[in-house]
C-alpha cells in the first residue's frame, strides 16, 4: 500500500499538462485522509476443519472487499470522514441457510506507518438456502486534526522530462499525511495464505 507512489504518478500526469506552458507548477493535495484497502488483508478465507488443506474441498468461505468509500467534512479544524465499506462472500455448499460472521478492522494511520487508533468490527453474512453468495456492509466515521494534519504532511518532489532526459519542470507535492484504512482481522497464518495465493 503505497500512497506516495500513486501520489507521485498523479501529480507527473499534472506537471505534463503545464509543460507545455513551461512554467513551474505548485501542487497542494487535500490534508483530508484518504480510505483504502490494506493489501494482503483484503480477503479472509473460511477452511473446512475436516478437509485436507490446499486441495479444492478445503474451502469453506471466501469473503472480500468489493467497495470501499470516504467523504471528508472539514468543520471547525477538525477534518471528519464517514466511511464505508462493502463485503461479498462465495460459500461452496450453498445447501442450507447459514450466517458466516467475519471480523473487519478500520485503522487511521500517519504517513503511512503510525497506527493512531484501530477498531474491530464484526460483519454478519447471511446465506439464504440455496445461495451461494451473500454481502455485508460496515461504517465507521474517522476524525483528525486538521492542523495536525497540515503539519505532518510530507512534501514529495515530482519531476517531469523529455525524451533526452532533461528537466523540464518540478511540481512539488503535499500529500496527505493521514489514511482510514479497512482490512479483515487475521491471523499470521491468514495472512500467509493470502501471500501464498
Amino acid at each position: 500500500m503505497n500512497r506516495f507512489g500513486r501520489y507521485g504518478v498523479a501529480a507527473l500526469g499534472l506537471v505534463g499538462l503545464a509543460a507545455c506552458q513551461g512554467n513551474p507548477l505548485q501542487i497542494t493535495r487535500s490534508y483530508c485522509p484518504a480510505v483504502s484497502i490494506l493489501r494482503y488483508a483484503e480477503t479472509a478465507t473460511l477452511l473446512k476443519p475436516d478437509a485436507a488443506a490446499g486441495t479444492a474441498d478445503s474451502l469453506d468461505v471466501t469473503a472480500q472487499f468489493s467497495q470501499a468509500t470516504g467523504e471528508c467534512k472539514p468543520d471547525k479544524g477538525k477534518l471528519t470522514v464517514p466511511t464505508s465499506v462493502r463485503v461479498t462472500a462465495v460459500r461452496r455448499d450453498a445447501a442450507a441457510e447459514r450466517t458466516v460472521e467475519l471480523p473487519l478492522f478500520v485503522a487511521v494511520t500517519r504517513n503511512n506507518e503510525a497506527v493512531l487508533s484501530k477498531q474491530v468490527i464484526p460483519v454478519q453474512l447471511r446465506f439464504a438456502a440455496g445461495s451461494r453468495q451473500a454481502q455485508a456492509s460496515a461504517s465507521y466515521t474517522a476524525v483528525v486534526d486538521e492542523a495536525a494534519a497540515r503539519k505532518a504532511a510530507a512534501p514529495l518532489q515530482a519531476t517531469a522530462r523529455d525524451n533526452d532526459g532533461r528537466r523540464i519542470v518540478e511540481a512539488r507535492v503535499t500529500a496527505a499525511p493521514y489514511e482510514v484504512v479497512w482490512g479483515f482481522q487475521l491471523s499470521n497464518a491468514d495472512v500467509a495464505y493470502n501471500l501464498a495465493n
